[in-house]
Protein backbone atom coordinates (compact mmCIF):
# COMPACT_ATOMS: atom_id res chain seq x y z
CA UNK A 1 0.00 0.00 0.00
CA UNK A 2 1.39 3.38 -0.70
CA UNK A 3 1.38 5.87 1.79
CA UNK A 4 2.01 9.67 2.77
CA UNK A 5 5.09 9.84 4.41
CA UNK A 6 5.66 11.34 7.39
CA UNK A 7 9.53 12.58 6.56
CA UNK A 8 11.93 10.36 5.18
CA UNK A 9 13.69 9.55 8.10
CA UNK A 10 15.19 6.51 8.96
CA UNK A 11 17.60 4.34 11.04
CA UNK A 12 19.48 1.89 9.40
CA UNK A 13 22.01 -0.60 10.89
CA UNK A 14 25.55 1.29 11.86
CA UNK A 15 23.78 4.55 11.99
CA UNK A 16 24.61 7.17 14.39
CA UNK A 17 22.61 10.29 14.89
CA UNK A 18 23.06 13.20 17.79
CA UNK A 19 20.45 15.05 19.01
CA UNK A 20 18.85 16.85 22.16
CA UNK A 21 16.91 14.48 24.66
CA UNK A 22 13.73 15.55 26.10
CA UNK A 23 12.03 13.70 29.10
CA UNK A 24 8.71 15.28 29.21
CA UNK A 25 9.20 16.82 33.14
CA UNK A 26 7.91 20.65 33.12
CA UNK A 27 11.57 22.75 34.32
CA UNK A 28 14.64 19.86 33.13
CA UNK A 29 16.92 21.40 30.81
CA UNK A 30 17.29 19.23 27.79
CA UNK A 31 20.32 17.40 27.29
CA UNK A 32 22.91 16.57 24.63
CA UNK A 33 22.59 12.71 23.23
CA UNK A 34 23.41 10.13 20.62
CA UNK A 35 21.25 7.44 19.50
CA UNK A 36 22.85 4.48 17.90
CA UNK A 37 22.30 1.35 15.57
CA UNK A 38 24.98 -0.77 16.77
CA UNK A 39 24.96 -4.89 15.53
CA UNK A 40 26.02 -5.87 18.45
CA UNK A 41 24.14 -4.12 21.51
CA UNK A 42 21.20 -3.19 19.40
CA UNK A 43 19.70 0.21 19.65
CA UNK A 44 21.64 2.42 22.07
CA UNK A 45 21.59 6.43 23.51
CA UNK A 46 24.40 7.42 25.08
CA UNK A 47 24.28 10.77 27.20
CA UNK A 48 26.87 12.80 28.18
CA UNK A 49 26.92 14.52 31.60
CA UNK A 50 29.07 16.53 34.13
CA UNK A 51 29.31 15.57 38.08
CA UNK A 52 29.28 18.27 40.47
CA UNK A 53 30.30 21.50 39.43
CA UNK A 54 27.39 22.74 36.44
CA UNK A 55 24.80 24.56 38.54
CA UNK A 56 22.58 22.00 38.13
CA UNK A 57 21.90 21.39 34.36
CA UNK A 58 22.64 17.65 34.73
CA UNK A 59 21.42 17.44 38.18
CA UNK A 60 18.09 14.98 36.97
CA UNK A 61 20.62 13.06 34.33
CA UNK A 62 22.64 12.04 37.34
CA UNK A 63 20.19 11.10 39.05
CA UNK A 64 18.61 8.61 36.02
CA UNK A 65 22.11 6.67 36.09
CA UNK A 66 22.92 6.52 39.81
CA UNK A 67 19.51 5.59 40.70
CA UNK A 68 19.23 3.32 37.68
CA UNK A 69 15.54 5.18 37.30
CA UNK A 70 15.57 6.97 34.02
CA UNK A 71 11.84 7.75 32.44
CA UNK A 72 10.26 5.59 30.60
CA UNK A 73 9.64 7.27 28.08
CA UNK A 74 11.47 10.08 26.00
CA UNK A 75 12.16 11.59 22.57
CA UNK A 76 15.41 12.69 21.03
CA UNK A 77 15.16 15.77 18.54
CA UNK A 78 17.75 15.60 15.65
CA UNK A 79 18.23 16.96 12.27
CA UNK A 80 16.64 14.42 10.68
CA UNK A 81 13.27 14.15 12.70
CA UNK A 82 12.43 12.89 16.02
CA UNK A 83 12.63 9.71 17.73
CA UNK A 84 10.60 8.50 20.14
CA UNK A 85 11.58 6.23 22.80
CA UNK A 86 9.54 3.90 24.46
CA UNK A 87 10.04 1.47 27.88
CA UNK A 88 13.63 2.84 28.30
CA UNK A 89 15.90 0.67 30.34
CA UNK A 90 19.48 1.39 32.49
CA UNK A 91 22.37 0.09 30.76
CA UNK A 92 25.06 1.86 32.66
CA UNK A 93 27.18 4.84 32.95
CA UNK A 94 30.97 5.69 33.38
CA UNK A 95 32.16 8.59 35.85
CA UNK A 96 35.48 9.42 35.45
CA UNK A 97 37.01 10.80 38.60
CA UNK A 98 40.33 13.35 39.06
CA UNK A 99 39.85 15.38 35.98
CA UNK A 100 37.64 17.52 33.90
CA UNK A 101 36.05 15.05 32.06
CA UNK A 102 32.52 14.13 30.92
CA UNK A 103 30.39 11.22 32.34
CA UNK A 104 28.24 9.22 29.85
CA UNK A 105 25.28 6.98 30.75
CA UNK A 106 23.68 4.31 28.39
CA UNK A 107 20.18 3.95 28.33
CA UNK A 108 18.03 1.34 25.79
CA UNK A 109 14.70 1.78 24.77
CA UNK A 110 12.08 -1.40 24.02
CA UNK A 111 10.85 0.36 21.52
CA UNK A 112 11.84 3.49 19.22
CA UNK A 113 9.38 5.04 16.76
CA UNK A 114 10.54 7.56 14.11
CA UNK A 115 8.40 10.30 14.68
CA UNK A 116 6.60 12.41 17.75
CA UNK A 117 3.94 11.17 19.21
CA UNK A 118 0.51 13.55 19.93
CA UNK A 119 -0.02 13.51 23.69
CA UNK A 120 1.45 13.06 27.37
CA UNK A 121 4.84 11.62 27.35
CA UNK A 122 4.29 9.67 30.58
CA UNK A 123 1.37 7.63 28.58
CA UNK A 124 2.58 3.88 27.38
CA UNK A 125 3.09 2.88 24.00
CA UNK A 126 -0.38 1.60 22.14
CA UNK A 127 -0.85 0.98 18.80
CA UNK A 128 -3.51 0.76 16.19
CA UNK A 129 -1.69 -1.49 13.60
CA UNK A 130 1.78 -3.04 13.42
CA UNK A 131 3.32 -3.71 10.10
CA UNK A 132 6.35 -6.81 9.99
CA UNK A 133 8.01 -7.95 7.05
CA UNK A 134 9.24 -11.28 7.43
CA UNK A 135 11.46 -13.65 5.55
CA UNK A 136 9.46 -15.77 2.46
CA UNK A 137 6.01 -14.12 3.16
CA UNK A 138 6.29 -13.18 -0.28
CA UNK A 139 6.46 -16.76 -1.64
CA UNK A 140 4.12 -18.33 1.06
CA UNK A 141 1.45 -15.88 0.33
CA UNK A 142 1.97 -15.85 -3.62
CA UNK A 143 1.04 -12.04 -3.42
CA UNK A 144 2.68 -9.38 -5.98
CA UNK A 145 1.59 -5.43 -5.79
CA UNK A 146 2.95 -5.77 -9.52
CA UNK A 147 1.75 -6.94 -12.42
CA UNK A 148 3.72 -6.30 -15.97
CA UNK A 149 1.87 -6.87 -19.52
CA UNK A 150 4.21 -6.41 -22.68
CA UNK A 151 2.70 -5.60 -25.81
CA UNK A 152 4.39 -6.20 -29.19
CA UNK A 153 3.86 -5.10 -32.62
CA UNK A 154 2.91 -7.07 -36.16
CA UNK A 155 6.85 -8.01 -35.96
CA UNK A 156 6.20 -10.01 -32.69
CA UNK A 157 8.87 -7.03 -31.02
CA UNK A 158 8.04 -5.71 -27.36
CA UNK A 159 7.40 -1.85 -27.87
CA UNK A 160 5.81 -1.10 -25.06
CA UNK A 161 5.03 -2.47 -21.57
CA UNK A 162 2.18 -1.87 -19.04
CA UNK A 163 3.38 -1.88 -15.25
CA UNK A 164 0.43 -1.61 -12.92
CA UNK A 165 0.93 -1.55 -9.06
CA UNK A 166 -2.20 -1.89 -6.87
CA UNK A 167 -2.14 -2.81 -3.22
CA UNK A 168 -4.26 -6.01 -2.40
CA UNK A 169 -5.28 -7.36 1.01
CA UNK A 170 -6.24 -10.30 -0.02
CA UNK A 171 -5.98 -12.50 3.04
CA UNK A 172 -7.45 -12.00 6.57
CA UNK A 173 -8.19 -13.92 9.81
CA UNK A 174 -9.19 -13.78 13.30
CA UNK A 175 -6.79 -14.77 15.62
CA UNK A 176 -8.99 -14.23 19.02
CA UNK A 177 -9.00 -10.28 19.58
CA UNK A 178 -6.49 -9.91 17.03
CA UNK A 179 -7.18 -9.09 13.07
CA UNK A 180 -4.54 -10.54 11.22
CA UNK A 181 -3.82 -9.45 7.28
CA UNK A 182 -1.72 -10.44 4.63
CA UNK A 183 -1.34 -7.78 1.91
CA UNK A 184 0.81 -6.55 -0.56
CA UNK A 185 2.19 -3.44 -0.49
CA UNK A 186 4.68 -1.01 -2.98
CA UNK A 187 6.61 2.05 -2.90
CA UNK A 188 8.52 3.88 -5.30
CA UNK A 189 11.71 5.77 -5.59
CA UNK A 190 13.38 7.66 -8.73
CA UNK A 191 16.87 8.20 -9.10
CA UNK A 192 18.33 10.19 -11.91
CA UNK A 193 21.78 11.35 -12.73
CA UNK A 194 23.78 13.10 -15.59
CA UNK A 195 23.69 9.08 -17.40
CA UNK A 196 20.59 7.82 -16.90
CA UNK A 197 17.48 7.85 -14.93
CA UNK A 198 15.77 5.48 -12.98
CA UNK A 199 12.27 4.19 -11.37
CA UNK A 200 12.44 1.59 -9.08
CA UNK A 201 9.24 0.04 -7.79
CA UNK A 202 9.81 -1.78 -4.39
CA UNK A 203 6.91 -5.17 -4.43
CA UNK A 204 6.54 -6.90 -1.03
CA UNK A 205 4.41 -8.70 1.30
CA UNK A 206 3.55 -7.46 4.95
CA UNK A 207 1.67 -8.68 7.64
CA UNK A 208 -0.42 -6.57 9.57
CA UNK A 209 -2.48 -6.80 13.17
CA UNK A 210 -4.62 -4.92 14.74
CA UNK A 211 -6.68 -5.45 17.86
CA UNK A 212 -11.11 -5.04 17.51
CA UNK A 213 -10.56 -3.82 21.55
CA UNK A 214 -8.54 -1.05 20.29
CA UNK A 215 -5.00 0.10 20.46
CA UNK A 216 -2.55 -2.32 22.04
CA UNK A 217 1.27 -2.77 22.77
CA UNK A 218 4.01 -3.78 21.04
CA UNK A 219 4.22 -7.01 22.54
CA UNK A 220 0.52 -8.14 22.26
CA UNK A 221 0.43 -7.58 18.35
CA UNK A 222 4.11 -9.14 18.16
CA UNK A 223 2.83 -11.86 20.07
CA UNK A 224 0.13 -12.58 17.64
CA UNK A 225 2.37 -12.11 14.79
CA UNK A 226 4.78 -14.62 16.19
CA UNK A 227 2.36 -17.32 15.93
CA UNK A 228 1.88 -16.84 11.89
CA UNK A 229 6.38 -16.67 11.87
CA UNK A 230 6.10 -19.93 13.89
CA UNK A 231 3.72 -21.95 11.49
CA UNK A 232 5.77 -20.57 8.01
CA UNK A 233 8.72 -21.75 10.31
CA UNK A 234 7.11 -25.32 9.52
CA UNK A 235 6.21 -24.57 6.42
CA UNK A 236 9.40 -23.94 5.24
CA UNK A 237 11.60 -25.94 7.78
CA UNK A 238 13.97 -23.48 8.18
CA UNK A 239 14.42 -20.12 10.56
CA UNK A 240 12.77 -16.87 9.00
CA UNK A 241 13.22 -13.66 10.83
CA UNK A 242 11.60 -10.30 10.99
CA UNK A 243 13.55 -7.84 9.26
CA UNK A 244 11.59 -4.49 10.06
CA UNK A 245 8.80 -3.17 11.55
CA UNK A 246 6.11 0.23 10.61
CA UNK A 247 3.35 1.30 12.78
CA UNK A 248 0.09 3.32 11.76
CA UNK A 249 -1.64 4.85 14.58
CA UNK A 250 -3.84 7.98 15.21
CA UNK A 251 -1.42 9.59 17.92
CA UNK A 252 1.54 9.68 15.02
CA UNK A 253 -1.35 11.31 12.11
CA UNK A 254 -1.38 14.34 10.78
CA UNK A 255 -3.85 16.82 8.89
CA UNK A 256 -3.77 18.24 5.43
CA UNK A 257 -5.68 21.10 3.82
CA UNK A 258 -8.61 20.09 2.60
CA UNK A 259 -9.22 16.50 4.09
CA UNK A 260 -11.34 16.16 7.42
CA UNK A 261 -9.58 12.36 8.27
CA UNK A 262 -6.15 12.43 9.15
CA UNK A 263 -3.52 11.12 7.59
CA UNK A 264 -2.04 8.39 9.44
CA UNK A 265 1.45 7.18 7.49
CA UNK A 266 3.49 3.90 8.14
CA UNK A 267 6.11 5.04 10.41
CA UNK A 268 9.30 2.71 11.16
CA UNK A 269 9.59 1.07 14.33
CA UNK A 270 12.29 -0.49 15.82
CA UNK A 271 12.36 -3.25 18.44
CA UNK A 272 14.97 -4.63 20.91
CA UNK A 273 12.95 -7.57 20.88
CA UNK A 274 13.65 -8.40 16.84
CA UNK A 275 16.60 -6.16 16.73
CA UNK A 276 18.87 -8.77 16.83
CA UNK A 277 17.00 -11.13 13.90
CA UNK A 278 16.98 -8.12 11.35
CA UNK A 279 20.81 -8.05 11.16
CA UNK A 280 20.85 -11.60 9.70
CA UNK A 281 21.37 -13.07 6.54
CA UNK A 282 19.14 -12.65 4.39
CA UNK A 283 18.33 -16.57 3.22
CA UNK A 284 18.45 -16.98 -0.96
CA UNK A 285 15.62 -17.33 -3.09
CA UNK A 286 16.07 -21.04 -3.29
CA UNK A 287 15.85 -21.80 0.39
CA UNK A 288 12.22 -20.40 0.28
CA UNK A 289 10.97 -21.83 -3.16
CA UNK A 290 9.43 -24.74 -2.37
CA UNK A 291 7.15 -24.98 1.23
CA UNK A 292 5.42 -28.01 2.41
CA UNK A 293 2.19 -25.36 2.27
CA UNK A 294 1.94 -22.38 0.88
CA UNK A 295 -0.95 -20.19 2.14
CA UNK A 296 -3.54 -21.18 0.09
CA UNK A 297 -2.95 -24.56 0.68
CA UNK A 298 -3.25 -23.66 4.79
CA UNK A 299 -6.36 -20.97 3.97
CA UNK A 300 -7.71 -18.67 6.29
CA UNK A 301 -9.72 -21.56 7.95
CA UNK A 302 -6.33 -22.40 8.85
CA UNK A 303 -4.88 -19.90 10.20
CA UNK A 304 -7.83 -19.66 12.81
CA UNK A 305 -6.97 -23.39 14.09
CA UNK A 306 -3.81 -22.73 14.25
CA UNK A 307 -4.03 -19.48 16.91
CA UNK A 308 -6.79 -20.93 18.04
CA UNK A 309 -4.70 -24.39 19.21
CA UNK A 310 -1.48 -22.35 19.29
CA UNK A 311 -1.62 -22.51 23.38
CA UNK A 312 -2.39 -25.74 23.41
CA UNK A 313 0.07 -27.24 21.34
CA UNK A 314 3.16 -24.90 22.59
CA UNK A 315 4.65 -27.61 24.27
CA UNK A 316 4.96 -29.36 20.21
CA UNK A 317 5.83 -26.03 18.80
CA UNK A 318 8.34 -24.29 20.79
CA UNK A 319 11.00 -27.08 21.09
CA UNK A 320 10.91 -27.72 17.25
CA UNK A 321 10.98 -23.73 15.60
CA UNK A 322 13.78 -23.21 17.72
CA UNK A 323 16.09 -25.67 15.28
CA UNK A 324 14.12 -26.15 12.35
CA UNK A 325 16.92 -24.92 9.79
CA UNK A 326 18.79 -23.12 12.19
CA UNK A 327 22.53 -23.05 10.96
CA UNK A 328 25.30 -24.76 12.50
CA UNK A 329 22.61 -26.75 14.42
CA UNK A 330 24.39 -30.42 15.27
CA UNK A 331 21.78 -33.45 13.76
CA UNK A 332 21.55 -34.88 17.78
CA UNK A 333 20.36 -31.44 19.08
CA UNK A 334 17.15 -31.47 16.64
CA UNK A 335 16.41 -34.99 17.32
CA UNK A 336 16.14 -33.79 21.37
CA UNK A 337 14.47 -31.29 20.26
CA UNK A 338 11.81 -32.72 17.92
CA UNK A 339 11.52 -35.80 19.94
CA UNK A 340 10.60 -33.45 23.16
CA UNK A 341 8.04 -31.68 20.10
CA UNK A 342 6.30 -35.38 19.52
CA UNK A 343 6.21 -36.17 22.94
CA UNK A 344 3.77 -33.70 23.74
CA UNK A 345 2.60 -33.97 20.90
CA UNK A 346 1.26 -37.46 21.01
CA UNK A 347 0.06 -36.74 24.85
CA UNK A 348 -2.14 -34.46 22.90
CA UNK A 349 -3.48 -37.21 20.27
CA UNK A 350 -4.25 -39.16 22.63
CA UNK A 351 -5.24 -43.25 22.16
CA UNK A 352 -4.79 -44.68 18.61
CA UNK A 353 -5.37 -47.92 16.66
CA UNK A 354 -2.22 -50.24 17.34
CA UNK A 355 -0.51 -48.92 20.06
CA UNK A 356 -0.89 -51.84 22.29
CA UNK A 357 2.67 -53.20 21.84
CA UNK A 358 4.40 -50.23 22.70
CA UNK A 359 2.48 -49.71 25.79
CA UNK A 360 5.19 -49.87 28.87
CA UNK A 361 4.41 -50.48 32.66
CA UNK A 362 5.06 -47.32 34.00
CA UNK A 363 2.83 -44.29 35.05
CA UNK A 364 4.72 -42.52 31.80
CA UNK A 365 3.34 -42.56 28.27
CA UNK A 366 7.26 -44.55 26.51
CA UNK A 367 8.49 -41.92 23.40
CA UNK A 368 8.01 -45.02 20.72
CA UNK A 369 4.19 -44.65 21.62
CA UNK A 370 4.26 -41.13 21.16
CA UNK A 371 6.02 -41.29 18.06
CA UNK A 372 4.00 -44.28 16.71
CA UNK A 373 0.71 -41.93 17.49
CA UNK A 374 2.23 -38.83 15.44
CA UNK A 375 2.65 -41.17 12.60
CA UNK A 376 -0.58 -42.42 13.02
CA UNK A 377 -2.69 -39.48 12.60
CA UNK A 378 -0.50 -38.56 9.57
CA UNK A 379 -1.17 -41.88 8.00
CA UNK A 380 2.38 -41.91 6.01
CA UNK A 381 3.04 -44.16 3.33
CA UNK A 382 6.05 -45.76 4.53
CA UNK A 383 8.30 -48.39 2.53
CA UNK A 384 9.71 -51.12 3.83
CA UNK A 385 13.36 -50.20 4.47
CA UNK A 386 11.36 -47.85 7.86
CA UNK A 387 10.02 -51.83 8.54
CA UNK A 388 6.45 -50.41 9.51
CA UNK A 389 5.31 -47.81 11.86
CA UNK A 390 5.84 -49.58 14.87
CA UNK A 391 9.20 -50.65 14.27
CA UNK A 392 10.22 -46.77 12.78
CA UNK A 393 9.06 -45.76 16.07
CA UNK A 394 10.58 -47.47 18.17
CA UNK A 395 13.92 -46.78 15.81
CA UNK A 396 13.35 -42.97 16.39
CA UNK A 397 12.78 -43.78 20.51
CA UNK A 398 15.75 -45.66 20.75
CA UNK A 399 18.00 -43.04 18.76
CA UNK A 400 16.77 -40.26 20.90
CA UNK A 401 17.07 -41.99 24.11
CA UNK A 402 20.53 -43.16 23.07
CA UNK A 403 21.32 -39.55 22.67
CA UNK A 404 19.79 -38.30 25.94
CA UNK A 405 20.55 -40.74 27.99
CA UNK A 406 24.77 -41.45 29.43
CA UNK A 407 23.49 -44.69 30.58
CA UNK A 408 22.41 -45.84 27.25
CA UNK A 409 26.45 -45.89 26.61
CA UNK A 410 28.15 -44.50 23.17
CA UNK A 411 26.62 -42.21 21.06
CA UNK A 412 24.53 -43.51 18.52
CA UNK A 413 25.90 -44.23 15.03
CA UNK A 414 26.03 -40.99 12.55
CA UNK A 415 24.46 -42.68 10.15
CA UNK A 416 21.29 -43.58 11.84
CA UNK A 417 21.64 -39.77 13.67
CA UNK A 418 21.43 -38.10 9.89
CA UNK A 419 18.13 -40.19 9.18
CA UNK A 420 16.45 -40.37 12.10
CA UNK A 421 17.32 -36.39 11.93
CA UNK A 422 15.76 -36.46 8.46
CA UNK A 423 12.78 -38.31 9.42
CA UNK A 424 12.34 -36.20 12.95
CA UNK A 425 12.12 -32.99 10.86
CA UNK A 426 9.05 -33.85 7.95
CA UNK A 427 7.07 -35.61 11.01
CA UNK A 428 7.18 -32.23 12.82
CA UNK A 429 6.13 -30.20 10.18
CA UNK A 430 3.41 -32.19 9.27
CA UNK A 431 2.56 -32.32 12.24
CA UNK A 432 1.97 -28.58 12.37
CA UNK A 433 -0.78 -29.41 9.88
CA UNK A 434 -2.55 -31.30 11.39
CA UNK A 435 -2.86 -28.95 14.37
CA UNK A 436 -4.07 -26.66 12.10
CA UNK A 437 -6.54 -29.30 10.63
CA UNK A 438 -5.10 -29.31 7.50
CA UNK A 439 -6.11 -31.80 4.56
CA UNK A 440 -2.61 -33.38 3.01
CA UNK A 441 -4.07 -33.13 -0.55
CA UNK A 442 -1.66 -34.57 -3.61
CA UNK A 443 0.55 -31.36 -3.74
CA UNK A 444 1.56 -32.12 0.05
CA UNK A 445 1.49 -35.67 -0.28
CA UNK A 446 3.77 -35.58 -3.28
CA UNK A 447 6.39 -32.75 -1.16
CA UNK A 448 6.53 -35.97 1.53
CA UNK A 449 7.21 -38.88 -1.13
CA UNK A 450 9.66 -36.84 -2.33
CA UNK A 451 11.57 -36.18 1.06
CA UNK A 452 10.98 -39.59 1.72
CA UNK A 453 12.51 -40.61 -1.08
CA UNK A 454 15.59 -38.59 -0.31
CA UNK A 455 15.55 -40.58 3.41
CA UNK A 456 15.54 -43.96 1.32
CA UNK A 457 18.50 -42.93 -0.73
CA UNK A 458 20.65 -41.90 1.67
CA UNK A 459 19.37 -45.39 3.52
CA UNK A 460 20.12 -47.60 0.35
CA UNK A 461 23.49 -45.62 0.54
CA UNK A 462 24.73 -46.65 3.34
CA UNK A 463 22.66 -50.13 2.94
CA UNK A 464 21.27 -49.83 5.82
CA UNK A 465 17.42 -50.40 7.09
CA UNK A 466 15.25 -51.13 10.14
CA UNK A 467 13.82 -54.37 10.76
CA UNK A 468 10.51 -55.53 12.44
CA UNK A 469 11.65 -54.97 16.21
CA UNK A 470 13.00 -51.20 15.00
CA UNK A 471 16.56 -52.38 15.04
CA UNK A 472 18.72 -50.55 12.52
CA UNK A 473 20.46 -53.15 9.86
CA UNK A 474 23.20 -53.12 7.33
CA UNK A 475 23.93 -55.03 4.57
CA UNK A 476 27.44 -56.26 4.30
Amino acid sequence: MYDFCMSDFQLEMGDSISGLLADGVEGTPWVGATIKMDRRRGLVVEVPYLQGVDGGQFDHVRHWFESRKAPTNMELLTPEGTVGLFGIVWLGYRAPFGAWKASVGKLQPSVAVLESREGRFEDPLVIDEVYSWIDGMNVWSGLSAVSIEPLVDEKNIANELTLKVKSEMVFEWAQGDANMRIQSIWSEESESDGYQRKVLIADDVSLVSSFRSGPRSFDDHYREQQKVCHLMTFMFGRQLFIRRHALRDERFSYMIPGREDPIKPRIQLISSRTFADSVRDVPSRDKLSDPLANFQMVGMGGMEVWSAEYEKWERFILPSVNVLGREGVFAEDVILSTSMSMEAAGELIGECVGEECLKGSGRNIPVSLCIYRCLRVLELELSSEFGGMVALSRAIANTYNAIKHSSRGCFPDGREVSVVCDLSKLIVRLLALHVAKVDLNSCIRSYVSTALGKIITKMAYWSMSIDENGKWCYEE
